[in-house]
């Protein structure tokens, strides 16, 4: 049971955390922010979201704040731009994007936006598809996650579908726990005025200077000596993902303190998988997958900030401690 608290403690925390919004556009105005807080008070006490007992109210109640003044920010790029607005949403694993991406699917129809979310994790390939990657190209490519391991193909054919009329979309779902498609595709209306695009690597750097060439870990050691996958990997993000990445028009970024919050990050949300599946991974498996991502979530770590439109910085305890950037542009 939630413990009772001071009848202003909600506003109070709902301020606060509105107060890390810079005045982007659609958060300039008293007027406009006194609407980001009407919005969020309205969806906490009719509970569109459906979170997880351990996420605290005060830390759910900042999060509905920080998701109401994101929509409102690119519902006023929208407007601006007079035409459908594409946006890739980066973090890492565990950092918050499907929480974020929810909150924005509520929010942004709530604000007259048609809205679309796609997660770039659920273009993985299947299971059977990855494995001839690994007999074709690389052993270290049976396993999801970097770029190599996703149909992009059919991601960049539903982004352009999406943006024409017809009838709902059929888009693929991926069961984490099976590690493999889910057989039943879910129903996307369109077209939309807003399409994000979640994942841990949309807008990811091509290589630069200061990245290393020996292998950063045991994995990479171990399984890629020569380097071969890890040069697959950069050969596949600068080719047919960069070009999908190209066609959007602004990059937010969630940004976690290090690289080490990672792994706790994914292990909490591996533990909560356990406790209602047994296919979920144990935490030494937890930290050789998280491995597989090592290079290129530093390398976003390092240089994402500079890149992004907007950046979330985070706390890991995952509390969002500041907001930077010039916004998404219009």
């Amino acid at each position: 049971m939630e413990s009772q608290e001071p009848k202003n403690a909600p506003a109070a925390e709902a301020a606060e955390a509105l107060a890390l919004w810079p005045a982007l556009p659609g958060l300039a105005s008293a007027s406009a922010r006194q609407g980001v807080l009407a919005v969020a008070k309205d969806a906490g006490e009719r509970a569109v979201m459906a979170w997880p007992a351990a996420v605290p109210a005060p830390r759910r109640r900042a999060l509905e704040v920080h998701g109401a003044a994101l929509a409102a920010h690119l519902a006023a790029a929208q407007g601006a731009r007079g035409a459908p607005l594409l946006l890739l949403l980066n973090g890492a694993q565990g950092s918050g994007k499907s929480t974020f991406a929810a909150l924005l699917a509520h929010y942004l129809p709530a604000l007259g936006l048609r809205c679309a979310c796609l997660s770039l994790d659920d273009f993985y390939l299947g299971k059977a598809e990855r494995a001839q990657r690994a007999e074709r190209v690389h052993p270290l490519f049976q396993t999801r996650g970097v770029p190599g391991t996703h149909d992009i193909d059919a991601l960049t054919a539903a982004v352009d579908a999406l943006l024409r009329p017809g009838a709902p979309l059929a888009l693929p779902e991926f069961d984490k726990a099976l590690d493999d498609r889910a057989s039943a595709p879910r129903l996307q209306p369109r077209p939309v005025d807003c399409l994000i695009l979640e994942g841990w690597c949309v807008g990811a750097p091509p290589p630069d200077k200061d990245d290393p060439a020996a292998p950063l870990n045991a994995l990479e050691a171990e399984a890629d000596p020569d380097g071969r996958w890890r040069a697959a990997v950069d050969q596949a993000l600068a080719g047919p993902y960069d070009s999908l990445f190209r066609r959007f028009s602004g990059l937010i970024h969630l940004q976690v303190p290090s690289f080490e919050s990672v792994y706790a990050f994914r292990e909490a949300q591996e533990a909560a998988l356990r406790a209602r599946s047994d296919r979920a991974m144990t935490p030494a498996a937890v930290r050789r997958f998280i491995a597989h991502y090592e290079r290129l979530t530093r390398r976003q770590l390092r240089r994402l900030p500079a890149r992004a439109d907007l950046v979330l910085r985070l706390a890991s305890d995952h509390a969002l401690v500041a907001v930077e950037g010039a916004g998404i542009q219009g």
